[in-house]
C-alpha cells in the first residue's frame, strides 16, 4: 500500500508572505523616518543611502526569506518523515492484524489490498492482493456490501476444498481517488457449527420433552411409536425410517412397529448386523441403531436419507435421542406387559372367585389365606370364619390320619396330591370332595403356599353307589347279580389257586318256573323268586356267595370245598328247603330245583369252563328228572372221539375253502337305519353233516390254536367286504369277534395292520369284539395289547356284557368304545324286572363312561322301544335280520 508526500500546507505560505511584507513595510517606513532629516539636507547622500537601503533590504529580506523558507522546508520534511513513519507503522499494524482486512472497489468488487491474514485464510502465495473464492451457490456477497456498518455472512472455499463461513463488515473509504470499501472478514465457522449443534440439541431436547409428554398423556402405543419415529427423522435430518420391536431380546426376530418413507427390505442385513453386534450398523446413507432399555435390547431404529450420512460424531450427538427412545419403548413394553398381566390376573381372579370349584390357598404351614365363594357355599363357612384357620376344621374324623400325613409329605416334596376326602360342613353334614392340591413356589423355588381345587362329589358318590348297587345286585332279590357273582368267582378261583384249595360252584335252576309266570303272572313269579332267593341264602354260610344270574337261575360259590361231601351237603340242604310250599297270594305253590355242581380245579380253573361244567351237570340233572343235583363228569359235553373228528376236519377247512362269513346287520336305534354288521364265522363240512355251528368248533379251535390262522382269515375277509361296501357308497362299521388265544398271539398286531392295509379300510370302521374272560388273563399284557389296538384307531367292544365276571374297574382301565349287552338279558326284557333293571343299569353305567351301547338278541318291537327309551344306541337281532351271506347282505344294504 503506497502513500503520496503531502504539499506545503497553505497556512505556511501565507505566513511567510505576510512576514515578508510586514518586514518590508516596517523597513521602508522606519528607515525613511530615521533618514528623513538627513535626506532633506543631503540630496546626493540621500540618494546613495536610499539605494544602499534598498540593497540592504533586499539582502536582509532575502536572507530572512531564505531562513524562513529553509525553516519551513525542514519543518515540512520532519512532518513528512513522521507521516511516512506513521504510515509504515500503520501498514505493519494492519498486516499483523489477525483479522483479515481487504480493500475493494465499491463498484465492481476489485480487490485493491488484502492483508496477510487474508492470504493465510485463502492460502494465497503469489504477488498481488489475495483473492477470496466465495461459494457460487449463494448470491455474490461483495456487491451486496454497502458503506454502512452492517454485517454479511458468506461461505467461501478454504484451502483443501473445505467450505467455511465468514462474517463480512465493510466501511466506505477513498482509496487512490476511488470509492472503496475496507472489509473486515471474520471466520465464524466454529461459531456457526456450535450454533447449529446447539439448535439441533435444543430441537432434540424439545422433541424428547414432547415425547415424554406424549408418554405421560397415555397416548396409545401405535401413536407413540409413530411420533417417536417421526421425531427421530426430524432430529436426524433423515428422509425415511423404520422402527422394529425386539420382543424377546436380541435372539428374537425383530417385528416392524411402524415405517415411514422407507421401503421394507426383506431380510435386511443391516438390521441383522445391528441385532448381532448390539452396535450401530451403517452403510451409505443408512444406519440401524439398536435401542436399549434397562440394559435389554428392545428395538432397532433404522434411519435413511441424510445427505451427510451418519458419521460417529453425528450418532454420538444423537445418543440422548436413542437412549430416550429405548427407555420409552422399554417403558411402553413394560406397561403393555403389566397391563396384560393385570388383565390376565383380573381374569384369573374372577375365574377363581366365580369358579364352580372350591379354591383354597394356605401358607406352607397350612394356615388358610384365601377361599372362594364356591368354598363358602359348599362348606357353609364364610371367608372370615376360615381365614387364619387350618383345613382341619373340615375333617370328619372318618379319614385315617395316615392319609393326611401322606398328603403333606407329598406336597412338601414339591409334588401334587389328589384324592377324595370325606369332610364335614359347618352344619355338621358330611360330604365327599374330590381335591387336587399343588404347591406354589416363589421365584427362588421355595415352596410358600398350597393351592387346593376341589368339587363336592357327594351326589356323584351317591349315584356311583346306587349305580354300583344296580350294576352288582339284583333289584328284585337283593342278591349279587351275574356281574358281581362272576367277579367274586374270578377272585375266589385266584385265591383258591394261591392257597391250593378246592372250590365248588352250584348252578341252581328253578324247575318249571316259566309255568308260574305264564299262569299266575309276573307279579307272582317275582314273589316266588324273592322267596327262592331267601331260601337259597339261608342254606349257605354268609362267607359264601349266593347270586341270581338271571331269571330263574342262581349260583352258589362254596369256598374251601375240600371234598365232595361239603357240596353234597349244601345241595341236599337246598333241595330240602324247596320241598316246602311257596305261599303266593294265598295260593300254595310247589317248586323244585335242578342243581349242577362243578369243582375247581378238577372241572376248570377259569370261570368260563367251570361254569360250563356246572351247566352241563345241571342239564344232566334236568334230563335225569329234575329235583336233583349232579356233579360234573368228563364226557357230559361231548366225547373225545367227536372232538378228534372235528379237530381233524377243521385243520383242512381253510385249504378247502370251507369257511365263510355271514353278516348280521347292526341298526341305529334312533334313526332305524343300517349302521354296520357283525361278521359271523360259519363252516360247511360234508363229513360232519353239512353246516357246523360255531359253538361246536370255535372252542376247539381256541384250545388247539387253530383260531389264530382262522381269525387272521376272518379279519382279512371282513375288512375287504366292508371296504367293498364303502366303494359302493355304504360306509358301514364291521364288527369281528376276537378270541383270547388270537389276541395274545405275538403276530396279532401285524395281522391286524395287514388286514387294514390290504383292504384299504379305515381303522375306525373296524370294531373288535372282546369277551370279558379275555380281560382276566394277564391283565398288564392285555392292557398293553388293547392300547396298541386302540392307538391304531380300531374300536374295541366288550362283548356279552353281564355274562362275564370281570371287575367294573376294567371298564375304566381298558380303552373300550362299545359295550354289548348279552342277548340273555334282552330275551326276557319285557317280562323280567331284574333283566330290565340290569339293562337299565348297564346303559346308565355305559353313558357315565361315554361308551356306545349295543343290545343283541332284539326280536320284538317292544324290546326296541324300551331300549330306545333307555338311550341305547344300536340294536342287533332277528327283528331286523338273521345273519346273511355276503350277497344277501349286500341286497339287504341296497348294494349291487
Amino acid at each position: 500500500m503506497a502513500f503520496r508526500k503531502p504539499a506545503l500546507p497553505p497556512l505556511s505560505a501565507r505566513l511567510t508572505a505576510g512576514v515578508y511584507i510586514g518586514l518590508g513595510i516596517l523597513w521602508v517606513v522606519s528607515t525613511d523616518w530615521l533618514l528623513k532629516p538627513l535626506l532633506s539636507s543631503h540630496g546626493d547622500l540621500a540618494t546613495a543611502i536610499a539605494s544602499s537601503k534598498g540593497v540592504l533590504f533586499v539582502l536582509v529580506s532575502g536572507a530572512v526569506v531564505y531562513g524562513l523558507t529553509r525553516l519551513a522546508i525542514r519543518q515540512q520534511e520532519g512532518r513528512a518523515e513522521t507521516a511516512i513513519r506513521g504510515e509504515t507503522e500503520l501498514r505493519d499494524l494492519i498486516e499483523s492484524l489477525p483479522v483479515p482486512l481487504f480493500v475493494v472497489d465499491a463498484q465492481d468488487g476489485q480487490v485493491f489490498y488484502a492483508n496477510r491474514s487474508v492470504a493465510r485464510l485463502t492460502g494465497h502465495t503469489g504477488d498481488g492482493p489475495a483473492e477470496i473464492s466465495f461459494c457460487r451457490d449463494q448470491e455474490p456477497p461483495l456487491p451486496r456490501l454497502g458503506g454502512g456498518d452492517e454485517d454479511l455472512e458468506a461461505r467461501y472455499w478454504a484451502p483443501g476444498g473445505e467450505i467455511r463461513t465468514a462474517c463480512l463488515n465493510a466501511r466506505g473509504i477513498a482509496f487512490h481517488g476511488r470509492n472503496a470499501l475496507m472489509v473486515a472478514m471474520v471466520d465464524i465457522t466454529r461459531r456457526k457449527t456450535a450454533e447449529a449443534a446447539l439448535r439441533r440439541k435444543n430441537h432434540m431436547l424439545q422433541a424428547l420433552n414432547d415425547l415424554h409428554e406424549q408418554f405421560i398423556r397415555k397416548t396409545d402405543a401405535e401413536a407413540l411409536c409413530r411420533h417417536l419415529l417421526n421425531t427421530a427423522l426430524a432430529v436426524s435430518d433423515s428422509q425415511g425410517g423404520q422402527l422394529l420391536e425386539v420382543e424377546g431380546g436380541e435372539n428374537t426376530p425383530a417385528r416392524t412397529i411402524y415405517r415411514a418413507g422407507l421401503m421394507a427390505i426383506p431380510g435386511d442385513p443391516l438390521i441383522g448386523q445391528a441385532l448381532d453386534s448390539r452396535q450401530p450398523a451403517t452403510t451409505g446413507s443408512r444406519v440401524a441403531m439398536p435401542l436399549f432399555g434397562g440394559g435389554d435390547l428392545v428395538a432397532v431404529l433404522v434411519l435413511d436419507g441424510n445427505p451427510e450420512g451418519y458419521p460417529a460424531a453425528a450418532l454420538a450427538e444423537l445418543a440422548p435421542l436413542f437412549t430416550s427412545c429405548g427407555l420409552l419403548l422399554a417403558a411402553l413394553a413394560n406397561q403393555r406387559r403389566r397391563e396384560e398381566a393385570e388383565n390376565t390376573l383380573g381374569k384369573l381372579s374372577l375365574a377363581v372367585e366365580q369358579s364352580a370349584s372350591m379354591v383354597i390357598i394356605t401358607d406352607r404351614a397350612g394356615v388358610i389365606d384365601y377361599v372362594n365363594q364356591s368354598f363358602c357355599v359348599t362348606t357353609g363357612y364364610s371367608a372370615e370364619e376360615v381365614i387364619g384357620q387350618t383345613p382341619n376344621l373340615l375333617r370328619s374324623g372318618y379319614m385315617p390320619a395316615s392319609l393326611f400325613q401322606e398328603m403333606w409329605d407329598t406336597l412338601l416334596s414339591g409334588e401334587s396330591w389328589q384324592g377324595e376326602l370325606y369332610n364335614r360342613r359347618k352344619n355338621g353334614e358330611h360330604f365327599w370332595s374330590q381335591m387336587r392340591i399343588s404347591p406354589l413356589r416363589a421365584a427362588d423355588g421355595e415352596i410358600t403356599h398350597m393351592v387346593g381345587i376341589g368339587e363336592d362329589i357327594s351326589f356323584r358318590k351317591q349315584f356311583e353307589e346306587r349305580l354300583l348297587r344296580q350294576a352288582n345286585f339284583d333289584q328284585l332279590t337283593g342278591l349279587p347279580n351275574r356281574l358281581l357273582a362272576f367277579d367274586r368267582l374270578s377272585q375266589a378261583l385266584k385265591q383258591s389257586g394261591v392257597e391250593d384249595r378246592r372250590l365248588a360252584v352250584l348252578l341252581v335252576d328253578l324247575d318249571h318256573f316259566k309255568m308260574i309266570n305264564e299262569s299266575l303272572g309276573q307279579r307272582a313269579g317275582d314273589k316266588v323268586l324273592v322267596e327262592a332267593a331267601r331260601r337259597l341264602a339261608s342254606c349257605c354260610d354268609p362267607l359264601h356267595t349266593t347270586a341270581r344270574l338271571g331269571n330263574d337261575e342262581f349260583l352258589v360259590i362254596l369256598h374251601g370245598a375240600e371234598n365232595d361231601e361239603r357240596a353234597e351237603m349244601v345241595a341236599e340242604r337246598i333241595l330240602g328247603h324247596f320241598t316246602q310250599p311257596f305261599l303266593v297270594d294265598g295260593t300254595e305253590l310247589y317248586l323244585s330245583v335242578s342243581i349242577g355242581v362243578a369243582v375247581a380245579p378238577e372241572d376248570g380253573t377259569e370261570p368260563e369252563p367251570l361254569l360250563k361244567s356246572a351247566a352241563a351237570a345241571m342239564t344232566r340233572a334236568k334230563e335225569g328228572g329234575r329235583n336233583r343235583y349232579n356233579f360234573f363228569r368228563p364226557g357230559m359235553n361231548r366225547t373225545a372221539a367227536q372232538w378228534l373228528e372235528v379237530d381233524s376236519q377243521l385243520r383242512h377247512a381253510l385249504d378247502r375253502s370251507e369257511l365263510f362269513l355271514t353278516f348280521q346287520p347292526l341298526q341305529d336305534i334312533a334313526g332305524r337305519s343300517l349302521c354296520g354288521a357283525e361278521a359271523l364265522l360259519r363252516w360247511q363240512n360234508t363229513a360232519l353233516g353239512g353246516l357246523v355251528m360255531p359253538d361246536r368248533f370255535i372252542p376247539l379251535a381256541e384250545e388247539t390254536g387253530q383260531i389264530v390262522p382262522i381269525g387272521r382269515w376272518v379279519l382279512r375277509q371282513a375288512c375287504c367286504e366292508a371296504q367293498a361296501w364303502r366303494a359302493q357308497g355304504r360306509d358301514l362299521l364291521i364288527a369281528v369277534n376276537t378270541s383270547s388265544r388270537q389276541l395274545h398271539h405275538p403276530g396279532f398286531p401285524d395281522h391286524l395292520r395287514e388286514a387294514l392295509e390290504r383292504s384299504g379300510l379305515p381303522p375306525d370302521r373296524l370294531e373288535l369284539e372282546i369277551t370279558e374272560s379275555v380281560l382276566m388273563e394277564d391283565g398288564e399284557d392285555t392292557a398293553r395289547i388293547l392300547k396298541d389296538i386302540a392307538d391304531l384307531g380300531v374300536h374295541l367292544s366288550l362283548d356279552d356284557f353281564g355274562t362275564g365276571y370281570s371287575s367294573l374297574s376294567y371298564l375304566k382301565r381298558f380303552p373300550f368304545h362299545t359295550l354289548k349287552i348279552d342277548r340273555a338279558f334282552v330275551r326276557d326284557l319285557m317280562t323280567d324286572n331284574s333283566d330290565r333293571e340290569l339293562v337299565r343299569a348297564i346303559i346308565a353305567m355305559a353313558k357315565s363312561l361315554s361308551l356306545t351301547v349295543i343290545a343283541e338278541g332284539v326280536e320284538e318291537e317292544a324290546q326296541l322301544d324300551y331300549l330306545r327309551d333307555l338311550g341305547c344306541h344300536t340294536a342287533q337281532g332277528y327283528l331286523f335280520s338273521r345273519p346273511l351271506p355276503a350277497e344277501a347282505f349286500r341286497a339287504f344294504a341296497g348294494l349291487r
